[in-house]
Protein backbone atom coordinates (compact mmCIF):
# COMPACT_ATOMS: atom_id res chain seq x y z
CA UNK A 1 0.00 0.00 0.00
CA UNK A 2 1.53 3.27 -1.12
CA UNK A 3 0.85 6.66 0.44
CA UNK A 4 2.44 8.69 -2.42
CA UNK A 5 4.70 10.71 -0.14
CA UNK A 6 6.40 12.24 -3.16
CA UNK A 7 3.34 14.39 -3.91
CA UNK A 8 3.55 16.01 -0.49
CA UNK A 9 7.01 17.45 -1.24
CA UNK A 10 5.68 20.02 -3.73
CA UNK A 11 4.61 22.50 -1.05
CA UNK A 12 6.70 24.95 0.92
CA UNK A 13 6.48 22.83 4.06
CA UNK A 14 8.21 19.55 3.29
CA UNK A 15 6.69 16.98 5.58
CA UNK A 16 8.66 14.01 4.35
CA UNK A 17 11.47 13.39 1.89
CA UNK A 18 12.50 10.27 0.08
CA UNK A 19 14.86 11.94 -2.34
CA UNK A 20 18.57 11.10 -1.92
CA UNK A 21 20.51 14.33 -2.11
CA UNK A 22 24.20 13.96 -3.13
CA UNK A 23 26.79 14.75 -0.48
CA UNK A 24 28.95 17.64 -1.58
CA UNK A 25 32.69 16.82 -1.43
CA UNK A 26 35.42 19.36 -1.05
CA UNK A 27 37.03 20.05 -4.37
CA UNK A 28 40.42 20.93 -2.87
CA UNK A 29 41.99 19.67 0.31
CA UNK A 30 45.21 21.38 1.37
CA UNK A 31 47.98 18.86 1.98
CA UNK A 32 49.53 19.18 5.40
CA UNK A 33 53.28 19.03 4.82
CA UNK A 34 54.39 21.26 7.67
CA UNK A 35 56.35 19.59 10.40
CA UNK A 36 56.77 16.27 8.65
CA UNK A 37 60.07 14.39 8.76
CA UNK A 38 61.28 13.86 5.21
CA UNK A 39 63.77 11.36 3.94
CA UNK A 40 66.47 12.63 1.64
CA UNK A 41 65.82 11.83 -1.99
CA UNK A 42 62.31 10.48 -1.37
CA UNK A 43 59.39 12.58 -2.56
CA UNK A 44 56.25 11.56 -0.69
CA UNK A 45 53.68 10.84 -3.43
CA UNK A 46 55.19 13.68 -5.48
CA UNK A 47 53.78 16.27 -3.11
CA UNK A 48 57.11 18.09 -2.95
CA UNK A 49 59.55 19.28 -5.51
CA UNK A 50 63.28 18.90 -4.98
CA UNK A 51 63.58 22.60 -4.16
CA UNK A 52 60.93 22.31 -1.45
CA UNK A 53 62.69 19.24 -0.11
CA UNK A 54 65.93 21.19 0.15
CA UNK A 55 64.17 24.00 2.00
CA UNK A 56 62.58 21.59 4.42
CA UNK A 57 65.96 20.08 5.28
CA UNK A 58 67.01 23.30 7.03
CA UNK A 59 70.58 22.89 5.85
CA UNK A 60 71.05 19.34 7.15
CA UNK A 61 72.44 16.61 4.96
CA UNK A 62 70.11 13.88 6.23
CA UNK A 63 67.01 14.17 8.39
CA UNK A 64 67.52 10.63 9.65
CA UNK A 65 70.99 11.44 10.92
CA UNK A 66 69.83 14.65 12.61
CA UNK A 67 67.19 13.23 14.92
CA UNK A 68 68.47 15.26 17.85
CA UNK A 69 66.33 18.14 19.09
CA UNK A 70 67.54 21.69 19.68
CA UNK A 71 66.96 21.12 23.40
CA UNK A 72 68.02 17.49 23.80
CA UNK A 73 66.80 15.15 26.49
CA UNK A 74 68.88 12.63 28.37
CA UNK A 75 67.75 10.08 25.78
CA UNK A 76 69.29 12.17 22.99
CA UNK A 77 72.48 12.90 24.90
CA UNK A 78 73.17 9.25 25.70
CA UNK A 79 72.32 8.26 22.12
CA UNK A 80 74.35 10.81 20.16
CA UNK A 81 77.25 11.48 22.52
CA UNK A 82 77.61 8.19 24.41
CA UNK A 83 76.41 5.61 21.89
CA UNK A 84 73.68 4.17 24.13
CA UNK A 85 70.40 3.28 22.37
CA UNK A 86 67.03 4.33 23.76
CA UNK A 87 66.04 0.80 24.79
CA UNK A 88 69.25 0.30 26.75
CA UNK A 89 68.77 3.68 28.45
CA UNK A 90 65.38 2.50 29.66
CA UNK A 91 66.91 -0.76 30.90
CA UNK A 92 69.66 1.13 32.74
CA UNK A 93 67.12 3.42 34.42
CA UNK A 94 64.89 0.52 35.48
CA UNK A 95 67.79 -1.38 37.03
CA UNK A 96 69.24 1.71 38.76
CA UNK A 97 72.47 1.70 36.73
CA UNK A 98 72.32 5.32 35.56
CA UNK A 99 73.13 8.30 37.75
CA UNK A 100 73.51 12.04 37.19
CA UNK A 101 75.58 14.02 39.71
CA UNK A 102 75.56 11.04 42.11
CA UNK A 103 71.74 10.78 41.95
CA UNK A 104 70.24 7.56 40.60
CA UNK A 105 67.88 8.15 37.67
CA UNK A 106 64.84 5.92 38.04
CA UNK A 107 61.85 7.73 36.49
CA UNK A 108 61.06 8.09 32.81
CA UNK A 109 60.33 11.80 33.24
CA UNK A 110 63.97 12.41 34.15
CA UNK A 111 65.03 10.76 30.90
CA UNK A 112 62.71 13.04 28.92
CA UNK A 113 63.66 16.31 30.60
CA UNK A 114 65.28 18.66 28.08
CA UNK A 115 68.38 20.70 28.81
CA UNK A 116 70.88 22.61 26.70
CA UNK A 117 74.04 21.02 25.31
CA UNK A 118 76.19 23.15 27.61
CA UNK A 119 74.28 21.92 30.66
CA UNK A 120 74.73 18.29 29.66
CA UNK A 121 78.47 18.85 29.24
CA UNK A 122 78.70 20.07 32.83
CA UNK A 123 76.73 17.16 34.32
CA UNK A 124 78.50 14.10 35.71
CA UNK A 125 76.61 11.30 33.94
CA UNK A 126 77.76 7.77 34.79
CA UNK A 127 76.54 4.32 33.82
CA UNK A 128 77.16 1.02 35.55
CA UNK A 129 79.09 -1.12 33.07
CA UNK A 130 78.81 -4.89 33.23
CA UNK A 131 81.43 -5.77 30.65
CA UNK A 132 83.42 -8.91 31.59
CA UNK A 133 86.70 -7.19 30.66
CA UNK A 134 86.07 -4.40 33.15
CA UNK A 135 85.00 -6.85 35.82
CA UNK A 136 88.17 -8.91 35.46
CA UNK A 137 90.40 -5.82 35.52
CA UNK A 138 88.66 -4.26 38.52
CA UNK A 139 88.31 -7.45 40.59
CA UNK A 140 92.03 -7.81 41.28
CA UNK A 141 91.59 -6.50 44.85
CA UNK A 142 92.12 -8.81 47.77
CA UNK A 143 88.93 -7.97 49.63
CA UNK A 144 85.69 -9.80 49.05
CA UNK A 145 83.76 -6.51 49.17
CA UNK A 146 85.67 -5.18 46.15
CA UNK A 147 85.11 -8.43 44.28
CA UNK A 148 81.36 -8.32 44.94
CA UNK A 149 81.26 -4.67 43.88
CA UNK A 150 83.05 -5.61 40.65
CA UNK A 151 80.56 -8.44 40.10
CA UNK A 152 77.71 -5.92 40.32
CA UNK A 153 79.38 -3.59 37.84
CA UNK A 154 81.71 -0.63 37.58
CA UNK A 155 80.58 2.99 37.39
CA UNK A 156 82.21 4.71 34.42
CA UNK A 157 81.62 8.14 32.80
CA UNK A 158 79.07 7.91 30.02
CA UNK A 159 81.20 10.05 27.71
CA UNK A 160 84.02 7.46 27.79
CA UNK A 161 82.40 5.17 25.30
CA UNK A 162 85.22 2.63 25.12
CA UNK A 163 84.60 1.70 28.78
CA UNK A 164 80.94 0.78 28.47
CA UNK A 165 80.63 -0.13 24.76
CA UNK A 166 81.88 -3.30 23.08
CA UNK A 167 84.10 -3.19 19.99
CA UNK A 168 84.91 -6.64 18.66
CA UNK A 169 86.48 -7.87 15.44
CA UNK A 170 84.28 -10.62 14.02
CA UNK A 171 85.04 -13.01 11.19
CA UNK A 172 82.07 -12.99 8.84
CA UNK A 173 81.40 -16.15 6.85
CA UNK A 174 78.34 -17.82 5.28
CA UNK A 175 77.41 -19.37 8.64
CA UNK A 176 77.01 -15.93 10.26
CA UNK A 177 74.44 -13.34 9.27
CA UNK A 178 75.01 -9.60 9.67
CA UNK A 179 71.40 -9.24 10.77
CA UNK A 180 70.87 -8.22 14.40
CA UNK A 181 67.50 -9.98 14.70
CA UNK A 182 67.62 -12.40 17.63
CA UNK A 183 64.95 -14.53 15.96
CA UNK A 184 67.47 -15.39 13.23
CA UNK A 185 69.57 -18.36 14.41
CA UNK A 186 72.43 -17.31 12.11
CA UNK A 187 72.59 -13.81 13.55
CA UNK A 188 75.94 -12.66 14.88
CA UNK A 189 74.22 -11.60 18.12
CA UNK A 190 74.22 -15.23 19.31
CA UNK A 191 78.03 -15.36 18.94
CA UNK A 192 78.64 -12.35 21.20
CA UNK A 193 78.05 -14.06 24.57
CA UNK A 194 81.80 -14.62 25.35
CA UNK A 195 82.46 -10.90 24.89
CA UNK A 196 79.29 -9.21 26.14
CA UNK A 197 78.43 -11.61 28.96
CA UNK A 198 75.10 -12.85 30.27
CA UNK A 199 73.57 -9.39 30.74
CA UNK A 200 71.04 -8.81 27.93
CA UNK A 201 71.26 -5.00 27.98
CA UNK A 202 74.53 -4.75 25.94
CA UNK A 203 72.84 -6.85 23.25
CA UNK A 204 70.51 -3.92 22.52
CA UNK A 205 71.68 -1.92 19.54
CA UNK A 206 74.29 -4.41 18.32
CA UNK A 207 75.36 -3.84 14.71
CA UNK A 208 78.13 -4.91 12.40
CA UNK A 209 80.26 -2.05 11.11
CA UNK A 210 80.98 -2.90 7.49
CA UNK A 211 81.11 -1.13 4.14
CA UNK A 212 77.85 -0.89 2.26
CA UNK A 213 77.55 -3.74 -0.22
CA UNK A 214 78.79 -6.57 1.98
CA UNK A 215 75.97 -9.11 2.20
CA UNK A 216 75.41 -12.53 3.73
CA UNK A 217 77.38 -15.28 2.03
CA UNK A 218 80.63 -13.34 1.73
CA UNK A 219 83.68 -13.75 3.93
CA UNK A 220 85.62 -10.97 5.56
CA UNK A 221 86.26 -8.75 8.54
CA UNK A 222 83.56 -6.91 10.46
CA UNK A 223 83.36 -4.93 13.70
CA UNK A 224 80.51 -5.87 16.04
CA UNK A 225 79.60 -2.98 18.31
CA UNK A 226 76.67 -1.68 20.36
CA UNK A 227 77.86 1.90 19.84
CA UNK A 228 74.90 3.32 17.93
CA UNK A 229 76.50 6.74 17.49
CA UNK A 230 79.27 5.17 15.40
CA UNK A 231 77.00 3.09 13.18
CA UNK A 232 75.52 6.22 11.54
CA UNK A 233 78.92 7.32 10.25
CA UNK A 234 80.52 3.95 9.55
CA UNK A 235 77.69 2.40 7.53
CA UNK A 236 77.33 5.48 5.32
CA UNK A 237 79.19 5.36 2.03
CA UNK A 238 78.97 9.12 1.48
CA UNK A 239 81.14 9.97 4.48
CA UNK A 240 84.42 8.42 3.41
CA UNK A 241 84.26 4.83 4.63
CA UNK A 242 85.44 2.23 2.14
CA UNK A 243 86.17 -1.46 1.80
CA UNK A 244 88.69 -3.48 -0.19
CA UNK A 245 87.30 -6.67 -1.72
CA UNK A 246 89.62 -9.44 -2.87
CA UNK A 247 88.03 -11.22 -5.84
CA UNK A 248 89.58 -14.58 -6.76
CA UNK A 249 88.75 -16.98 -9.56
CA UNK A 250 89.14 -20.79 -9.58
CA UNK A 251 92.19 -22.29 -11.21
CA UNK A 252 91.63 -22.88 -14.89
CA UNK A 253 89.62 -19.72 -15.46
CA UNK A 254 90.81 -17.98 -18.65
CA UNK A 255 92.47 -14.62 -18.13
CA UNK A 256 90.02 -13.11 -20.60
CA UNK A 257 87.21 -13.81 -18.13
CA UNK A 258 89.13 -12.06 -15.35
CA UNK A 259 89.88 -9.05 -17.53
CA UNK A 260 86.27 -8.83 -18.72
CA UNK A 261 85.07 -8.96 -15.10
CA UNK A 262 87.50 -6.19 -14.18
CA UNK A 263 86.20 -3.97 -16.98
CA UNK A 264 82.60 -4.70 -16.00
CA UNK A 265 83.16 -3.82 -12.33
CA UNK A 266 85.15 -0.69 -13.21
CA UNK A 267 82.43 0.51 -15.58
CA UNK A 268 79.76 -0.15 -12.94
CA UNK A 269 81.68 1.77 -10.30
CA UNK A 270 82.28 4.75 -12.57
CA UNK A 271 78.65 4.83 -13.72
CA UNK A 272 76.80 4.08 -10.48
CA UNK A 273 79.04 4.86 -7.49
CA UNK A 274 81.50 7.59 -8.48
CA UNK A 275 78.84 10.20 -9.45
CA UNK A 276 77.20 9.80 -6.01
CA UNK A 277 80.40 10.53 -4.07
CA UNK A 278 81.13 14.04 -2.91
CA UNK A 279 84.15 15.78 -4.39
CA UNK A 280 85.03 17.19 -0.95
CA UNK A 281 85.51 13.73 0.55
CA UNK A 282 88.42 11.85 -0.97
CA UNK A 283 87.16 8.29 -1.37
CA UNK A 284 88.91 5.90 -3.74
CA UNK A 285 86.65 3.98 -6.09
CA UNK A 286 88.54 1.64 -8.39
CA UNK A 287 88.96 -1.93 -9.60
CA UNK A 288 92.46 -3.10 -10.49
CA UNK A 289 93.74 -6.41 -11.79
CA UNK A 290 96.93 -7.46 -10.01
CA UNK A 291 98.77 -10.66 -8.98
CA UNK A 292 98.01 -12.15 -5.55
CA UNK A 293 100.46 -11.76 -2.66
CA UNK A 294 103.13 -14.40 -1.91
CA UNK A 295 101.77 -17.70 -0.55
CA UNK A 296 103.22 -16.99 2.89
CA UNK A 297 101.06 -13.85 3.23
CA UNK A 298 98.05 -14.94 1.20
CA UNK A 299 95.29 -15.09 3.81
CA UNK A 300 92.55 -15.59 1.22
CA UNK A 301 94.11 -18.69 -0.36
CA UNK A 302 95.47 -20.18 2.88
CA UNK A 303 92.62 -19.52 5.31
CA UNK A 304 89.41 -18.34 3.65
CA UNK A 305 89.24 -20.56 0.56
CA UNK A 306 91.83 -23.25 1.23
CA UNK A 307 89.59 -25.99 -0.22
CA UNK A 308 89.30 -24.25 -3.61
CA UNK A 309 92.33 -24.19 -5.95
CA UNK A 310 92.49 -20.51 -6.86
CA UNK A 311 94.05 -18.77 -9.80
CA UNK A 312 97.65 -17.80 -9.05
CA UNK A 313 98.17 -15.34 -11.92
CA UNK A 314 95.55 -12.65 -11.44
CA UNK A 315 93.04 -11.33 -8.92
CA UNK A 316 90.79 -8.30 -8.64
CA UNK A 317 91.14 -5.69 -5.90
CA UNK A 318 87.95 -3.64 -5.69
CA UNK A 319 88.25 -0.52 -3.52
CA UNK A 320 84.89 1.14 -3.14
CA UNK A 321 82.60 2.62 -0.47
CA UNK A 322 79.66 0.83 -2.10
CA UNK A 323 79.78 -2.53 -3.86
CA UNK A 324 76.71 -2.78 -6.14
CA UNK A 325 74.70 -5.91 -5.47
CA UNK A 326 74.20 -6.82 -9.12
CA UNK A 327 77.90 -6.44 -9.90
CA UNK A 328 78.76 -8.75 -7.01
CA UNK A 329 76.19 -11.29 -8.21
CA UNK A 330 77.65 -11.20 -11.72
CA UNK A 331 81.08 -11.94 -10.27
CA UNK A 332 79.71 -14.86 -8.27
CA UNK A 333 77.91 -16.27 -11.31
CA UNK A 334 81.20 -16.22 -13.21
CA UNK A 335 82.72 -18.41 -10.49
CA UNK A 336 84.51 -15.75 -8.44
CA UNK A 337 84.76 -15.79 -4.66
CA UNK A 338 84.59 -12.39 -2.92
CA UNK A 339 86.15 -11.62 0.46
CA UNK A 340 86.34 -8.35 2.37
CA UNK A 341 90.01 -7.99 3.30
CA UNK A 342 89.86 -4.39 4.52
CA UNK A 343 87.15 -2.64 6.49
CA UNK A 344 87.97 1.04 6.81
CA UNK A 345 91.46 1.20 8.34
CA UNK A 346 91.48 -2.44 9.50
CA UNK A 347 92.96 -5.32 7.50
CA UNK A 348 91.77 -8.91 7.89
CA UNK A 349 94.42 -10.84 9.90
CA UNK A 350 94.87 -14.58 9.51
CA UNK A 351 94.48 -15.10 13.26
CA UNK A 352 90.90 -13.80 13.20
CA UNK A 353 89.84 -16.68 10.95
CA UNK A 354 90.64 -19.18 13.72
CA UNK A 355 89.53 -17.03 16.67
CA UNK A 356 86.23 -15.87 15.04
CA UNK A 357 86.01 -13.08 17.68
CA UNK A 358 88.69 -10.77 19.05
CA UNK A 359 88.08 -7.70 21.24
CA UNK A 360 89.72 -4.49 20.07
CA UNK A 361 92.81 -3.56 22.06
CA UNK A 362 93.92 -0.04 22.93
CA UNK A 363 95.72 0.44 19.60
CA UNK A 364 92.68 -0.70 17.64
CA UNK A 365 90.39 1.59 19.63
CA UNK A 366 92.66 4.56 18.99
CA UNK A 367 92.57 3.85 15.26
CA UNK A 368 88.81 3.27 15.42
CA UNK A 369 87.99 6.60 17.06
CA UNK A 370 90.49 8.46 14.88
CA UNK A 371 88.79 7.09 11.78
CA UNK A 372 85.36 7.96 13.22
CA UNK A 373 86.52 11.54 13.81
CA UNK A 374 87.52 11.72 10.16
CA UNK A 375 84.08 10.50 9.11
CA UNK A 376 82.46 13.11 11.36
CA UNK A 377 84.61 15.80 9.75
CA UNK A 378 83.50 14.62 6.33
CA UNK A 379 79.91 14.80 7.46
CA UNK A 380 80.43 18.39 8.58
CA UNK A 381 81.85 19.18 5.14
CA UNK A 382 78.80 17.62 3.52
CA UNK A 383 76.48 19.60 5.79
CA UNK A 384 78.20 22.88 4.95
CA UNK A 385 77.88 22.15 1.23
CA UNK A 386 74.10 22.30 1.61
CA UNK A 387 74.29 26.04 2.29
CA UNK A 388 75.98 26.58 -1.09
CA UNK A 389 73.07 25.12 -3.04
CA UNK A 390 71.29 28.46 -3.41
CA UNK A 391 74.47 30.33 -4.36
CA UNK A 392 75.32 28.02 -7.26
CA UNK A 393 71.85 28.32 -8.76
Amino acid sequence: MSFNLEKLNRGLTRLASVRQYPIAKKQYVAKQTKGRVFRVGVLHKKELTEAALLRNRRGFINAQLNTVAHAPSLYHWLFHRCGIPFAETQALAKSGRLKVNEVIVSSASDLESQLSWETFQQLDIQVCSSLPALQSSSSTGAHVREASRAAQGTWVPALKRALHRTYTFIYLHPGVSVSSEESDPRSFVHRMAPIVGADPSPLLGLNVLRPIGFFDGMKGIGIASNDVSMVRYWNNESLGNFGVYDVRFPRGTPLEVVQHAAKDVEATLQARVQPQLSTDVGVSCSCVCCPPPPPSRDTVANQLFSAIPLLTEERLLVTTPLLPYRAARRLQRSGAVISLVRNGPFVLPSSLVQEKLRPCNATDLALLFTFERRLKTNRMVLSLREFDVGKKA
